[in-house]
């Protein structure tokens, strides 16, 4: 893959016109707020229903990845980072739905305290009703990345109760597997896309689909789908799958995981300016304005509220 540089979305990173920029990304966001249901098809050997999304298609996914350097920071660079990730895969959606994961996000941490009074320094209570921005520390914002496909790709629809009852069923099935490892993915299954019934449970089919999302069960799904799913359906069928679909339901979002980056092109990267708190101070300031007025801690740090009532020598 070709060493890209970031330089070419650097004046738009720039653009001091945040109207503007708001404008323009309110469009964006109309134009791509879902994914559209592609077609299925029947595998003719397996009897099993896939996605079909052509190339040419278009899909985002939002990072939390720092390319605030613009001038070294490199699309392979990015690509370093995130293959640790999910080992290798690539989670891809509806510009809506990558925005919660990038443009949406700012990484700044505002640092508040409360204020209690001589009572509750003496006798400290758990709940306060009110608090108090203090500093805040900068942070960057997500950013969007826009893919294209550049082949066809081939989903397994892992909201689709037909095609969990294949699956489970080759997995119950499947000779090679020790009941143990059985188990294991069955279990796995019920974790990420499938409604668990505790009486029904690996005795019979499910019957219905539900996503469920954890960082660990996610990566887990991921590796079966690189390690024994798409190579099962290969051997057995020669139906070559790239990863799995979600549409969105009332309990979980768009998603398209793709077993690895080989199918995408980059084609542009969408990033805002870090956020400025104009009313709460930048840790680096706060700490500028008390450097005259700091003290050491010179007492047991086990203390959250400290006073004349407990003792801090100054130097």
């Amino acid at each position: 893959m070709n060493r890209m540089s970031l330089k070419y979305s650097k004046k738009e990173l720039k653009s001091s016109n945040k109207n503007r920029s708001l404008n323009y990304l309110s469009k964006i966001k109309s134009n791509f707020s879902s994914l559209k249901e592609y077609p299925v098809k029947i595998d003719f050997k397996s009897n099993i229903p896939y996605t079909f999304i052509p190339a040419g298609k278009h899909f985002y996914q939002g990072v939390s990845f720092n390319f605030e350097d613009t001038t070294q920071k490199t699309i392979n660079d990015f690509y370093d980072f995130y293959n640790k990730r999910h080992t290798n895969a690539y989670f891809i959606s509806s510009y809506k739905i990558a925005s919660q994961y990038g443009l949406n996000k700012d990484f700044s941490n505002i640092v508040y305290i409360t204020i209690p009074d001589a009572e509750e320094i003496k006798n400290p209570i758990n709940k306060y009703n009110e608090i108090y921005p203090l500093y805040y520390i900068p942070g960057i914002r997500g950013t969007n990345i826009k893919y294209e496909l550049n082949t066809d790709v081939k989903l397994l629809n892992i909201g689709d109760i037909k095609t969990m009852k294949i699956l489970f069923n080759l997995v119950k099935n499947d000779n090679d597997l020790s009941e143990e490892k059985k188990e294991d993915i069955l279990n796995l299954f019920y974790n990420t896309c499938i409604l668990y019934e505790h009486d029904k449970a690996f005795k019979y089919s499910p019957i219905k689909c539900k996503r469920t999302s954890t960082e660990y069960d996610d990566d887990e799904l991921v590796k079966l789908f690189q390690d024994y799913i798409i190579p099962k359906l290969q051997a057995l069928f020669n139906l070559n799958i790239d990863g799995w679909i979600h549409y969105k339901t009332n309990l979980f979002h768009d998603e398209i995981l793709l077993i690895s980056n080989k199918y995408l092109n980059l084609t542009n990267i969408t990033r805002l300016p870090s956020v400025k708190y104009d009313n709460i101070p930048t840790i680096k300031e706060f700490k500028e304005s008390m450097k005259y007025k700091m003290v050491t801690n010179n007492n047991i740090p086990n203390y959250t509220i400290l006073s004349n009532f407990i003792i801090v020598r100054p130097k």
